[in-house]
């Protein structure tokens, strides 16, 4: 009778541990879940198609004359986030209020680069017209700011 209780407390010791992996295991949403086209049309100011995948992780909405709105989740986590921040050291300039970390790099305002629950994702805004990003130097829109708090609430 002892063995057979053994074996049962061990196949119930292997099934609790294989439910607790599947739960603790992080699984990658799918950009145009994280940022809609809804949200999408509040950014660009009209209704952009439908968004695009790309077999990069990434999710493009494009607006008919306004711009485009692109979502990458990128690989590597807080690592890769952290290694490619310290790459483009001395240009960064961090933003708060966005995920865990946030920046972007001078110069190149249209790209915000952001981590938030172990997920490392960048959230891009162009408009046809970029006049918007001509401040000096080019900083972030208020909506693309917002977009990239909003994916950080969803991830």
């Amino acid at each position: 009778m002892l063995p057979r209780i053994r074996s049962l407390l061990i196949a119930t010791a292997v099934l609790a541990a294989s439910h607790v992996g599947a739960i603790a295991a992080v699984q990658t949403p799918q950009p145009c879940d994280v940022i809609t086209r809804t949200d999408a049309a509040k950014a660009l100011g009209a209704r952009p198609r439908p968004g695009v995948h790309a077999p990069s992780n990434t999710c493009a909405y494009f607006g008919a004359s306004t711009g485009y709105i692109r979502i990458s989740i990128m690989a590597g986590g807080m690592s890769g986030f952290t290694a490619a921040r310290k790459n483009a050291l001395p240009d960064v300039v961090d933003i708060d209020g966005i995920g865990t970390d946030a920046y972007y790099i001078k110069d190149e305002g249209e790209v915000i680069n952001a981590v938030s629950h172990g997920i490392w994702y960048a959230v891009t805004l162009h408009f046809q017209s970029d006049d918007m990003h001509l401040s000096n130097p080019p900083k972030p829109l208020p909506q693309e700011i917002a977009l990239a708090k909003l994916a950080a609430s969803r991830l």
